[in-house]
C-alpha cells in the first residue's frame, strides 16, 4: 500500500473507532504518534486500547457493519483527495504547535498538496459579516494587491464577502487555499477547483465524509494557525479585539488591519494598522520577511 492508500484506510478506521467508542475525547487520548499505524487493524486497536468496552456483545458483527458503511461513505470522496494524518511529515507543524491536542487528526486536501508545505507563504484573510457596498469594494481592492505576488491566500466561505473575494482572487489567478466546512464529496461544490488546471489552488477540509462541520471559532483558529499572517478585513476599530487577532497575539504572529488607521486603535504588539491601503503589501512583506 502506498502512503495515500494507508492514510485513507487510517481515516476510515478512525471513523469506525469513533462510532464504536462514541467518545471523541477518549478516542483522541488513545491515539498518538507511536500507535497510529496500529489503527490499520481497527478491531485489534479497539480491543487493545479500550479494555473496558472490548467485551461488547456481538462486537465483531457490529464492527464489520460500521466498517462497511464507513468505507461506502469514503467512496463518495473525490478521487483526488489527499489525506494526511497528524503524525505525518507532511502535516503542517504549526497546527500541532498552536492547537496541540485540538489539532485535527486528519486533513483532507483537494488540489495542490504543496500548499501545506512550511515554505509556502500563507496569508489568512478573515472578513466580517458586513454587506455594505463600500466595505466590499475596499475588501476587493485590498485583495487585488495579491495579483502577481508570491503569497497563498487562505479563505473560507463564512460570509457574502468571502464569496466575492474568492471569485475575484480566482479571476486574478492568485494562489489560494479555500477552507470547506464539509466533506470533499464528488457531488459537492468543489468541482471548479478540483478540476482546475492551475496547480496553485486547493480546497481544504477537516472533516471526513461521515462527520459534521467544525464550529466557527475552531475553523478560524485553524486558519490563523496555518497562516503566517492574518489580515482582518474590517473597518470597525473594536475589531482589534477580534478572536483572530487574539489567536495570533497568543501565538506571537502578526496581524494586519488594512482598513483601519493607526490613530483609531490602541497600540498592540504585532498588530498593524495602515495610514493608507496602498502600503498593504509593503507591510505584509515586512511581517513575513
Amino acid at each position: 500500500m502506498n502512503k495515500s492508500t494507508i492514510n485513507k484506510q487510517l481515516a476510515i478506521n478512525y471513523t469506525v473507532l469513533r462510532r464504536l467508542v462514541q467518545n471523541d475525547h477518549l478516542v483522541h487520548s488513545r491515539i498518538n504518534k507511536d500507535n497510529i499505524q496500529e489503527l490499520m487493524d481497527v478491531r485489534e486497536f479497539y480491543e487493545k486500547y479500550f479494555e473496558s468496552t472490548k467485551f461488547v456483545q456481538y462486537f465483531p458483527q457490529v464492527c464489520q457493519l460500521i466498517k462497511r458503511e464507513t468505507e461506502s461513505a469514503f467512496a463518495r470522496l473525490r478521487q483526488r483527495v489527499y489525506i494526511v494524518h497528524k503524525y505525518d511529515e507532511a502535516y503542517p507543524k504549526a497546527l500541532i504547535q498552536d492547537l496541540k491536542e485540538d489539532a485535527p487528526l486528519f486533513l483532507y486536501l483537494c488540489g495542490d498538496n504543496a500548499l501545506l508545505e512550511r515554505k509556502v507563504k500563507r496569508v489568512s484573510i478573515v472578513t466580517t459579516l458586513s454587506r455594505e457596498d463600500a466595505y466590499i469594494e475596499k475588501s476587493e481592492a485590498i485583495c487585488a494587491s495579491f495579483k502577481d505576488s508570491h503569497y497563498t491566500v487562505l479563505l473560507q466561505n463564512r460570509s457574502a464577502v468571502d464569496h466575492v473575494l474568492f471569485e475575484g482572487l480566482k479571476e486574478l489567478n492568485v494562489s489560494m487555499l479555500y477552507f470547506v466546512n464539509a466533506p470533499l464529496l464528488k457531488e459537492d461544490h468543489g468541482e471548479k477547483i478540483c478540476k482546475s488546471h492551475c496547480p496553485k489552488y486547493g480546497m481544504l477540509s477537516f472533516v471526513g465524509p461521515t462527520e459534521d462541520g467544525l464550529e466557527d471559532f475552531m475553523r478560524l483558529k485553524i486558519m490563523n494557525s496555518l497562516g503566517k499572517v492574518t489580515v482582518l478585513l474590517s473597518d470597525q476599530p473594536n475589531d482589534v479585539h477580534h478572536f483572530s487577532i487574539q489567536n495570533n497575539y497568543a501565538w506571537h504572529k502578526p496581524s494586519i488591519l488594512p482598513m483601519i488607521k493607526p490613530s483609531m486603535i490602541p497600540h498592540f504588539e504585532r498588530v498593524f494598522a495602515l495610514d493608507d491601503s496602498e502600503s498593504f503589501i509593503d507591510v505584509l512583506n515586512n511581517c513575513i520577511s
